[in-house]
């Protein structure tokens, strides 16, 4: 591959073919794999009282991105964020935020789309500075308290 594994090439000409090659790995997977913030930005006032109300409580976030129409999303309240441990774990750890993609002509598309949401239904804990810990999708309710209490 551009006479990277070449058997004449030299080791230095090797060296920095695998260089750049892990440089655009890690950049491709760092543009797939965004690490977002849960902070206030002055674009909508719920979230920033959202983010306001984490920081004063001392509480990490945790902001569900989700929608009427989507199935998998409907099973996961279901099935899952409406089970009483569940909703014990969200409500004693974590200010949680409820971004709503139902309407495509909404400016949550944006939020979503900076946040770099890909999928719905999608789960992104915070820490109580408001740096993204962890993301996930759906999860039975045993393994979604544990996710959220590896987060405290």
């Amino acid at each position: 591959m551009f006479g990277l594994f070449d058997k004449d090439s030299d080791g230095f000409t090797k060296l920095a073919g695998l260089a750049l090659l892990a440089l655009v790995a890690f950049a491709g997977w760092r543009h797939l794999h965004p690490k977002t913030a849960f902070a206030a930005d002055g674009a909508d006032p719920v979230w920033d009282n959202k983010v306001a109300r984490s920081k004063s409580e001392g509480k990490p976030g945790l902001v569900l991105f989700t929608a009427d129409w989507c199935g998998a999303c409907r099973a996961l309240h279901e099935q899952v964020l409406s089970q009483p441990e569940v909703v014990a774990a969200m409500a004693e750890r974590y200010t949680v935020t409820v971004v709503d993609l139902t309407d495509p002509n909404s400016p949550n598309g944006g939020r979503a789309q900076q946040m770099g949401v890909s999928g719905i239904p999608t789960l992104i804990r915070y820490d109580v500075d408001g740096t993204e810990s962890a993301r996930t999708h759906f999860l039975p309710p045993a393994a979604m308290v544990k996710w959220l209490r590896v987060g405290e």
